[in-house]
């Protein structure tokens, strides 16, 4: 099992706390930064070999994590074109290290440690977090699920059968290869600009990904909204 972040935009919602940084690198508690709580859990549930895709001030994210996590064997993967680009072409200049079962996650997601536990204990090879508890947002990924399976991921899905999910995603070998090949296909036609799950929802019915309820306490930090309930919630953890 390896896993893969994504930490390569530029944060513009977090500005001007990320004019000199990256939001990954932002603390969330006791000088804990959001990628330590990220590459702590991962850690502490024996998962060593990572990919990080960098871009926006990749070299501090490098330094930090190196200095910080020297026991984690760690690749560096860099999106020269960070600023034209979004995740899915993240996603696809990591492919060459993404050799086994994954965890995938972008950079600024927080969680407790049990959420990681919980999706590599499930026996589904394929699983997204989802909490049916949380109300829909309106700028965050929501996902349409039918018959246990998850059908559609994007951010304007609404309906009874819809709830919201984070880009935390566990996938098979099998699963990553079929997921970037697609994303291949959609940045040959000069789709660099579009979310991963532009290509996952292309084979979403062929690798049967399953929605893992969920209600720890899990989000992104998109925003300084975000970020001042992260802090909250995790200081008073």
């Amino acid at each position: 099992m390896k896993a893969l972040i994504l930490s390569a935009g530029e944060s513009l919602r977090l500005k001007p706390l990320t004019d000199n940084k990256h939001k990954c690198l932002l603390d969330i508690y006791e000088n804990t930064k959001i990628v330590d709580i990220e590459l702590e859990a991962l850690q502490k549930c024996g998962i060593k070999d990572i990919v990080i895709v960098i871009g926006f001030f990749g070299s501090k994210i490098k330094e930090h994590v190196e200095k910080k996590f020297p026991e984690l064997n760690i690749i560096f993967v860099e999106n020269k074109d960070y600023a034209s680009t979004n995740c899915l072409y993240s996603l696809w200049l990591a492919r060459e290290h993404l050799d086994d079962d994954i965890i995938y996650m972008t950079g600024d997601i927080i969680m407790n440690i049990s959420v990681l536990q919980e999706i590599l204990k499930s026996k589904d090879q394929n699983l997204i977090y989802v909490n049916k508890e949380h109300e829909l947002p309106e700028k965050d990924f929501k996902a349409r699920i039918q018959d246990g399976i998850v059908k559609k991921i994007s951010l304007n899905e609404s309906g009874s059968d819809v709830s919201f999910c984070l880009p935390l995603i566990k996938v098979s070998r099998e699963a990553i290869s079929n997921w970037l090949e697609k994303a291949e296909e959609l940045i040959k036609d000069g789709k660099v600009d579009v979310y991963e799950t532009e290509a996952l929802n292309k084979i979403l019915e062929k690798i049967k990904l399953k929605p893992i309820y969920l209600t720890d306490s899990t989000m992104e930090v998109d925003n300084h909204e975000d970020l001042a309930k992260a802090r909250d919630l995790f200081q008073k953890k």
